[in-house]
């Protein structure tokens, strides 16, 4: 982590952020995601359906045990726990810090930061 955060300019993602504090100290902008729920699942449903089907490959094994685990127990726990905590912990750098509800509202925060660099 330390190496990556050495580097001019990076981007992490995931909700590492019980490991990655320190991302948070070094970054420029911390973007938390708050996605509607039934988006996510369908998303999560989704994407179980291609690889089972073999349209995309997946990095684990698809069962139906696992697409349980990713809607009830990750997406749910994301939303019931882990969002509370990563605003708790990126609390002292709110000044560089946004929670959107959709990925597509990133370009305009992106667009409007490079403004204000540039005056």
């Amino acid at each position: 982590m330390e190496e990556i955060l050495d580097k001019p300019s990076w981007i992490l993602e995931g909700v590492h952020y019980k490991w990655g504090q320190e991302s948070f100290k070094k970054a420029d902008l911390i973007v938390i995601l708050r996605p509607n729920q039934v988006f996510c699942d369908l998303r999560v449903i989704t994407r179980f359906i291609k690889t089972r089907l073999g349209f995309e490959q997946a990095n684990y094994k698809q069962s139906f045990k696992n697409l349980y685990v990713m809607i009830f127990e990750w997406n749910r726990g994301y939303n019931r726990e882990a969002i509370h905590r990563i605003i708790e912990l990126t609390n002292n750098f709110s000044d560089r810090r946004v929670i959107l509800k959709h990925n597509k509202e990133l370009e305009t925060i992106i667009e409007e930061r490079i403004i204000r660099m540039n005056e």
